[in-house]
């Protein structure tokens, strides 16, 4: 009978046991009040830093495996939220392998995190593709002192968006795609106009902080790292926002 009747109010506000919300918890408390505990599912990737100063062991709270490609360590040099954040040294980056949470298809996205650059010079935040750069597209990078630049899918729909940032400084910055609308924002302000993007993207192999070829690590971001997080099926902002202002949850 309670099972029905949670169903039943599930039904009346919107949801069901197939959408993008896990009902996780179910209280019948005194007084016939139901609390109702809701997880997300949106997020598909998630990489935090609070720990210790060197250490090269990072986790996402997802629970996807992550494998250190060279020298990232998390630094307490310098961090926005906490202790310590997500050094890539001189060489380094995080992989992340092939998954299918990673297939966006043409649908919405948003992939946002925290950076501090130490320069201004070519460097990736996410990479994906093949071993023969002609495939499987899912790439957001620093192209020069004043450009970022998107690519997506498999004929690599190729972006730019015009942004002059400051070295020694921390940004939010956040790209989403929603319906065919494809927008990127620094510390929650929209840059540029919004573009069409129209790739299917499919599962791709990741990498957090570089380029990865093959087994080699070129490009990595000169600076550091906070809050990874990409989320599917849904674009976060769409407009003008104020940035996170504590670690990132599982929302």
């Amino acid at each position: 009978m309670k099972k029905i009747l949670i169903l039943l109010i599930m039904s009346c506000l919107g949801f069901s046991e197939t959408s993008n919300r896990i009902f996780s918890t179910f209280a019948l408390k005194k007084g016939n009040t139901l609390s109702i505990y809701a997880k997300s599912t949106n997020t598909v990737l998630l990489i935090q830093s609070e720990t210790t100063n060197g250490s090269t062991t990072f986790v996402d709270a997802t629970g996807k495996s992550l494998s250190n490609l060279g020298t990232a360590a998390h630094s307490t040099a310098q961090s926005k939220f906490g202790s310590s954040s997500i050094g890539l040294g001189s060489s380094g980056g995080i992989g992340i392998a092939t998954n299918s949470d990673f297939a966006m298809g043409t649908g919405d996205f948003t992939v946002d995190f925290w950076v501090y650059f130490k320069s201004l010079s070519y460097q990736w935040f996410i990479f994906s593709c093949n071993d023969n750069f002609s495939d499987n597209f899912f790439s957001f990078n620093l192209e020069s002192s004043s450009k970022i630049a998107t690519h997506l899918g498999p004929t690599n729909e190729y972006k730019t968006f015009t942004w002059d940032p400051v070295v020694n400084t921390w940004y939010h910055l956040a790209f989403t795609r929603s319906s065919s609308n494809l927008r990127f924002f620094a510390n929650g302000s929209q840059v540029g106009t919004t573009q069409t993007s129209i790739a299917n993207i499919t599962a791709p192999l990741l990498s957090v902080g570089c380029r990865l070829f093959i087994t080699n690590v070129y490009e990595p971001l000169d600076g550091y790292l906070e809050e990874v997080r990409i989320t599917k099926g849904l674009a976060r902002w769409t407009n003008n926002f104020t940035p996170p202002s504590a670690p990132d949850s599982l929302d």
